[in-house]
């Protein structure tokens, strides 16, 4: 999708908004968007090349984004207009915003947010983000908003506006202290609190500078909450917590100025309560899309409307992307989903599937792009050696997309059936023609054979059928990615890595099996340049099969570990099921494999294919000389190749992110990348949730880590730890699918634990036992508590943390460590 963030312009908020757009530029990029990102203001004067501009890798914007202390200088601005033209609307910003599918806007300030933007796009037919020109323009005007809120009986601190010239004094009824603000200002720019007469001249002095108009309201002593509002739903509560004074610009944007908890810790009383106003005040305002709503709560409990923010700060440590963190959606998906929802508005229909006043992950969009390659429905039966019913002249038609989730059918779909384990995917045809399915797919027989439908031997078979005949018809160059560790860790530094160059798709989540990677197939459009696609197996046969539908032009395999054993029995079994990716791969492809690992260093060219090695030993092609542990903030390594050295940080820490890092480096070098793109999506890297993500909670340094492990995950995980400082809890589940020597594995784990500095051992389930046994019978000065079950260690961890701990959380999947993880998030 073509997209342009609009950001910029001359408001006392340009860095906040620059910093938001840029961020949101590199998330949608990430995701395989056209983005680019263009001030408002400044526009873009080359005229002759604007035809070209999504394929535009820098921004449009001249110098690094940043938040600054002091107000940007509006005068230095102007000066670097490259016309004599004060309009608003920069050279060719219009025609540029015609050109995209949607303008995100990621503007702040009066001009970006009063609604004048808004009704200009709605006159040029220019689709955007964010609420309309009304909705705009009410929330922005603080002091209209105030009165509509009192019409509406949301409670709000009592006051009043004054004009610049007027003769005011401060009420009784409101006294001091008392809040000054601009009518129409954010980011707390120009506020003051006054506690006399004196101060109080001086904060409508301050005001006055900045607008016409202010709010004088009573102050109100309390905690301060924000509570975002998507699409009518709300999203958990969070509280600003300053660390010292009051939340003004400086504490907002100015890094470790204050402790944000999310949800915040409150009754369900007041949580409701709070999450109500909220809402309430997104349809009073005729707010769209989404909005943040911010609240005090003072010490009797009594709740306080303030404003309403119609485009809230989005990096990713804003506080409406914490508050969708809470409930599972990462930052490049709500960047998508706000998108999403967007559009839903212009095509003028709305999909509820949640029928919660809360926003949840069933609530998520697909986002529109282009369209799939060209699928008839003649020619996915004929692939699938299905039988197909319906209308013959249906059988020309082409699907706009495949899914098994019928909650995510849209018009033209084709609906596969799933028969699974829990759900029956042919109780919901029906309801998938009632949505705008164009076909459904099924192992059954339809009851109406009517409607086109395709009736196979096994819906799992034609999923692969279907993905192999998509591949053919997709340019993308596609990057295979296995390993017995790191594998969705490496997918994504290396999507961070070939997004600062390239269009790129990649794996969502884990959809790394024999369903999920048909899924990711499918959602290969035209824009894509390349394809980032996450390969799991646990038996032979498997990866034959996954890459019969990837055919990869260039693999990577990260390790060879003790993972799946059960099928496996060994390493070298894993080494010689792993390296089946190469089957159907590029005959000319390029191979990448970790040059630490004793089993892969024995894979050998077949003459056709180059093969890369990377790592830290001397050999290898691609390796790390001079690592500087940076502790949980990463480390620091010289990159060095045989053509040229260079500086890359990486921003996790552990010694197996260096190895993940140097494999996407490795990628980049050879799809000719300079070495500052590569390092700037190296730094640019974050980890998905459950996969070495380290997050401040009110608490705790917490490392979540539970996604999945093995034994060298394992260790790697105790390796993070300890280079934290200060006490460090490490909270270790079983491994599961290790095979006969499970017990071994696990009491081995405990044995390389011993030595690492760490305080405190929560062992939790049957294996875990061997791990607290190693540590019992080491005799270190380290704590060791052990739990049967979950739940038993859940009762006691209250008891058994301390404020100021980092923690680690690691255990298989199938422990279901993530309950463990929010509990912390909550303590």
């Amino acid at each position: 999708m073509k997209v342009v963030v609009l950001a910029g312009g001359l408001s006392t908020e340009r860095d906040v908004s620059i910093i938001s757009g840029t961020k949101v530029c590199e998330a949608l990029r990430a995701r395989g968007h056209k983005a680019i990102l263009l001030d408002v203001f400044l526009g873009y004067p080359k005229e002759y090349d604007i035809h070209t501009i999504f394929d535009k890798k820098d921004s449009l914007i001249p110098g690094e984004a940043g938040i600054q202390a002091e107000d940007p200088d509006i005068e230095k601005i102007k000066k670097l207009r490259t016309d004599d033209i004060s309009c608003f609307f920069g050279p060719n910003v219009i025609e540029i915003c015609k050109a995209a599918d949607i303008v995100y806007m990621g503007l702040h300030g009066a001009d970006g947010e009063n609604g004048k933007v808004q009704a200009a796009f709605d006159v040029l037919g220019i689709r955007y983000t964010g609420s309309g020109y009304l909705g705009s323009a009410l929330a922005m005007d603080k002091g209209m908003a105030k009165k509509i809120f009192m019409t509406g009986q949301i409670p709000t601190p009592k006051g009043f506006s004054v004009t610049k010239g007027q003769e005011t004094t401060v009420p009784v009824e409101i006294g001091y202290p008392c809040i000054v603000k601009p009518c129409c200002g954010g980011s707390s720019v120009g506020v003051s609190i006054a506690h006399n007469e004196e101060e109080y001249q001086k904060a409508l002095e301050v005001g006055f500078a900045y607008e016409e108009e202010l709010v004088v309201e009573e102050f109100i002593k309390g905690r301060e909450f924000s509570v975002g509002v998507i699409a009518g739903k709300s999203l958990p509560i969070i509280e600003i917590i300053p660390k010292t004074g009051w939340y003004d610009y400086k504490t907002k944007y100015q890094s470790g100025m204050a402790n944000d908890v999310c949800p915040a810790e409150l009754s369900e009383e007041l949580t409701k309560k709070m999450q109500e106003y909220a809402v309430a005040v997104y349809h009073i305002l005729k707010l769209e899309v989404y909005a943040r709503i911010d609240f005090l709560l003072d010490a009797n409990d009594n709740m306080y409307c303030l404003e309403a923010n119609t485009l809230p700060g989005m990096t990713p440590t804003s506080l409406l992307p914490q508050e969708a963190k809470a409930v599972g959606v990462e930052y490049g998906e709500l960047c998508e989903q706000i998108i999403g929802i967007a559009l839903k508005k212009y095509e003028g229909k709305k999909k509820t599937i949640n029928k919660s006043g809360q926003y949840s992950q069933s609530d998520m969009l697909p986002v529109w792009t282009s369209p799939m390659q060209k699928m008839t429905l003649e020619k996915i039966a004929k692939v699938c050696h299905g039988r197909y019913f319906g209308n013959e002249s249906a059988k020309s038609k082409e699907i706009s997309m495949v899914t098994i989730d019928s909650r995510t059918v849209e018009r033209n779909s084709l609906f596969v059936a799933i028969k699974g384990e829990r759900v029956d995917g042919n109780t919901f045809v029906a309801g998938a023609y009632a949505d705008g399915a164009l076909c459904c797919m099924s192992e059954e027989e339809p009851e109406d054979k009517t409607r086109p439908y395709i009736v196979v031997d096994s819906c799992y078979q034609a999923l692969k059928d279907m993905a192999e005949l998509y591949r053919t018809l997709c340019p993308a160059k596609v990057v295979g990615i296995t390993g017995s560790v790191g594998k969705t860790t490496t997918k994504e530094m290396i999507a961070s890595v070939l997004s600062q160059h390239f269009h790129v798709l990649k794996t969502k989540g884990n959809f790394n099996n024999e369903v999920g990677v048909p899924l990711t197939l499918f959602r290969l459009r035209k824009e894509h340049e390349i394809a980032i696609v996450e390969m799991g197996i646990s038996d032979f046969g498997e990866m034959t099969r996954l890459t019969k539908m990837v055919q990869p032009d260039s693999c990577v395999i990260t390790n060879i570990g003790q993972c799946h054993l059960e099928n496996l029995h060994d390493r070298d079994g894993v080494l010689k099921a792993k390296t089946e990716i190469f089957t159907h791969m590029n005959p000319n492809g390029h191979i990448y494999l970790n040059g630490d690992d004793d089993k892969l260093i024995t894979v050998q060219s077949d003459g056709k294919r180059q093969i890369t090695f990377f790592g830290n030993g001397k050999d290898n092609c691609v390796r790390a000389e001079k690592v500087e542990n940076l502790g949980l903030k990463g480390t620091k390594m010289m990159v060095v190749t045989p053509d040229e050295q260079f500086e890359v940080t990486v921003p996790v820490p552990g010694k197996h992110m260096v190895l993940n890092a140097l494999a996407a480096i490795a990628i980049g070098l050879d799809m000719g990348m300079t070495t500052e793109e590569i390092a700037k999506g190296i730094r640019a890297f974050r980890p998905v949730g459950g996969h070495s993500s380290i997050e401040e909670t009110a608490h705790f340094t917490l490392i979540d880590d539970c996604y999945n492990a093995n034994p060298v995950s394992m260790k790697a995980g105790i390796d993070v730890l300890s280079d934290a400082s200060g006490r460090k809890v490490a909270i270790l589940g079983d491994m599961f699918e290790l095979g006969t020597k499970e017990r071994k594995m696990h009491y081995e784990v405990g044995e390389y634990a011993v030595q690492k500095g760490i305080d405190l051992f929560i062992c939790v389930g049957s294996f875990a036992k061997e791990i607290a046994n190693a540590l019992e019978k080491a005799g270190k000065e380290t704590s060791v508590f052990y739990f049967a079950q979950k739940e038993e260690a859940m009762e006691m961890l209250p008891s058994l943390v301390k404020e100021g701990d980092t923690i680690l959380v690691k255990a298989s999947h199938g422990m279901h460590f993530e309950k463990i993880v929010a509990m912390l998030k909550e303590m």
